[in-house]
């Protein structure tokens, strides 16, 4: 879970914003800032993992 916390503020701070005015425009441009920052694979699965979590299960948002 520690992880989860992490990804999910870096991703927020990544845009100054909180998570819920953030959306999928934001996740594709985090994750994508990521890949070309050259992170590990399971990082950014990680990463993935965490962002569905918050917007599945805690903001009760679709994940498509």
């Amino acid at each position: 879970m520690r992880h989860y916390l992490c990804h999910i503020r870096r991703f927020c701070n990544h845009f100054d914003e909180t998570a819920d005015k953030l959306g999928e425009n934001e996740i594709r441009q985090y994750l994508y800032h990521c890949i070309q920052r050259g992170l590990s694979s399971d990082y950014i699965n990680i990463g993935i993992n965490a962002l569905k979590f918050l917007y599945t299960i805690v903001l009760e948002q679709s994940w498509d």
